[in-house]
């Protein structure tokens, strides 16, 4: 029911939908109909949940994975004794003064979040002479509590940061905002090989540490390197004009993708010829049809990047150099007609250099290889992870506060959506002035066409969002018409670039 009045069929095409690994979660997607993604971010924190003995004890965990825990708890103990012990702190705070270490506090983590755990003993392990000084003159607490910690387990913490790190970087990459479903394979296989080199050629490292990296190799063997068998993340791969085949491993492998992609296209092309008759009708683009089944939906072509950065962009372009030495060679087979056509004169193409937005690319590809296009637009566009809607209850749980609890829900969703497209629209983000102008809320709300608007689920999960271009004229003139009501000396600005723009909803 909730799903139908979110995503009513016929005003909303239902794609791909991204959530976690939760049995309800999976359930629901199944019986809607609608081909279900599991957040990369959620699996990456099953594998180092796993490893480092994250929540309750299970019964495959080894002796290593419980000494770490009993670690980790160690230095949560102490965390925790800084943080409510006033003459503890006071103590460290001096002493960071007295030594020119870095004013930080320490940090507690969240088991349900694994990169707050690499973040605690990242701290930890910067703060370590401090910590050592004050647990000096306080070795014993009362209670009879010793917190200390030795030296090997010093080394062991610091060595611990080091094997994490790629998998802290990885999920900052998967998260961002430009993140697409492409990335994954990439990002997956320079994981793997990071870890086999520390595993390989790191000759200092602890029998625990080593130990550590063995279990997070299994974990990533067991939960991640099968994403390579599932033909979504091969298509978004294959897509991708920075790496296209090079993950297939083999040649047998390259032409099966092929194969796969030269069927999708002509289920692609098929859909825009019957939708065809509708785009110069009365019906709204919002409503036009591209893939089916295993495709998401969006207009053909509608694309610019997305606002924000990718956070640690070098590593992702490692990444992908990383795939690339690894291309293989597809045998060609003879079948004159369009959809092998487009897909061999685009594996024809050289690779594309890691600064170009891959949607750019096959935004000006549109009218070349439009059913391509449409396709690689589709899968490239799906988000690999849930963080962005998670950051969207976030916000609205900001919005909401004992100042303002009396909002309705429409206005919270209006203010949400707001907020998360200033940006978006070139315009400035002034969210604390449109949550308290009323006034300039109520222009907003009289005209914005929300019901030919993809929406983001109420539930755990994302989907594309792409506005058309008449929508999005609209939307422009809507929020800057709200603004000039909040900020009487805004002048609005051109946009520059007359494609239309993925809005996050």
């Amino acid at each position: 029911m909730a799903l139908r009045e979110w995503a009513p069929e016929g005003e909303v095409n239902r794609g791909f939908m991204v959530t976690d690994a939760g049995h309800n979660m999976i359930n629901a997607v199944d019986r809607a109909g609608i081909h279900g993604i599991m957040c990369a971010a959620h699996k990456l924190h099953l594998v180092v949940g796993d490893a480092i003995g994250l929540g309750a004890p299970k019964d495959s965990w080894d002796e290593g994975t419980l000494e770490t825990k009993a670690l980790l708890d160690k230095c949560r103990k102490i965390i925790g004794h800084f943080s409510h012990s006033v003459k503890a702190s006071r103590m460290m705070r001096e002493r960071q003064a007295e030594t020119g270490r870095p004013e930080h506090f320490l940090i507690q983590d969240v088991t349900t979040q694994w990169n707050s755990t690499y973040e605690m003993v990242k701290r930890l392990v910067e703060q370590r002479q401090v910590v050592e000084y004050v647990l000096s003159h306080t070795p014993v607490l009362p209670g009879g509590m010793v917190l200390d910690i030795g030296a090997t387990e010093w080394l062991t913490l610091s060595q611990m940061v080091g094997i994490l790190q790629p998998f802290d970087v990885t999920t900052h990459v998967l998260s961002s905002y430009n993140a697409s479903l492409g990335h994954v394979l990439p990002l997956v296989n320079a994981l793997r090989q990071r870890l086999e080199a520390s595993i390989r050629e790191e000759t200092d490292l602890l029998p625990k540490s080593r130990a550590l990296a063995d279990r997070l190799l299994t974990g990533v063997d067991t939960c991640l390197s099968p994403l390579r068998r599932e033909k979504v993340y091969q298509m978004a791969c294959l897509c991708d004009p920075h790496i296209k085949g090079s993950l297939a491993g083999s040649a047998a492998d390259l032409n099966s993708w092929k194969t796969e992609l030269c069927r999708q296209v002509r289920r692609a092309a098929s859909n825009q010829a019957q939708a065809f008759p509708r785009a110069h009708g009365s019906q709204s683009d919002a409503e036009e049809e591209s893939s089916q089944g295993s495709s998401s939906s969006s207009a053909p072509g509608v694309y610019t990047q997305r606002p924000g950065s990718v956070p640690a962009a070098n590593y992702l372009a490692s990444a992908l150099a990383m795939a690339v030495t690894s291309s293989v060679e597809a045998r060609e087979e003879e079948e004159p007609e369009p959809a092998l056509t487009m897909v061999r004169e685009y594996m024809a193409e050289p690779l594309q250099p890691l600064t170009l937005d891959p949607l750019h690319y096959w935004a000006r590809k549109a009218d070349i290889w439009p059913a391509l296009s449409t396709l690689a637009l589709d899968l490239l566009s799906i988000p690999p992870t849930s963080v962005q809607s998670e950051r969207v209850f976030s916000h609205m749980g900001d919005v909401l506060s004992p100042r303002h609890s009396r909002l309705d829900p429409e206005t919270m969703e209006r203010l949400t959506f707001i907020r998360f497209n200033l940006s978006t629209l070139g315009l400035p983000q002034h969210s604390k002035t449109l949550v308290q102008s009323r006034s300039a809320m109520g222009s907003f709300k009289t005209g914005l066409p929300c019901s030919n608007m993809h929406y983001q689920s109420n539930t755990y999960a994302c989907l594309p969002a792409i506005l058309p271009a008449s929508q999005l004229g609209f939307l422009s003139a809507s929020l800057t018409s709200c603004l000039q009501a909040c900020l009487p000396a805004y002048k609005p600005t051109c946009l520059a670039d007359p494609v239309p723009t993925c809005l996050t909803t």
